[in-house]
């Protein structure tokens, strides 16, 4: 949400006594830990993709008996 969208959460802030560099603080570290967390999910997403989508190849794998693995056609 914009600064114009929380116009009355930052009156009310100014209110209580928070001085500007402390809301303009506020407004950089919400920024900050909104992108770090989007970061973060961008990281992640596409390693739980890519685990989810060799989970049934690995447990196929994984059963293949040691005699018929190591027979050649």
């Amino acid at each position: 949400m914009g600064v114009l969208g929380r116009r009355r959460e930052i009156g009310v802030l100014k209110a209580l006594g928070w001085r500007t560099g402390a809301v303009a603080r506020l407004f950089l570290l919400e920024g900050a830990v909104l992108g770090l967390l989007g970061g973060a999910a961008g990281l992640g997403v596409p390693m739980a993709v890519g685990v989810l989508a060799a989970a049934y190849p690995a447990r196929v794998a994984a059963r293949v008996p040691p005699a018929e693995a190591i027979r050649t056609d």
